[in-house]
């Protein structure tokens, strides 16, 4: 029961990131930071 929630709770994290990362650059470019970027490559490479 566990490894199912953590399961739908980290693929809900992924597709969150995957989904307002991109959103984020796209609506507000002078909101990049080097900390989004790193996230995002993080994610990106997971």
């Amino acid at each position: 029961m566990f490894l199912k929630i953590y399961n739908y709770f980290v693929r809900g994290v992924v597709l969150f990131f995957l989904i307002i990362i991109p959103f984020t650059i796209v609506t507000n470019p002078e909101m990049i930071e080097d900390e989004v970027i790193f996230i995002f490559l993080l994610l990106y490479i997971l």
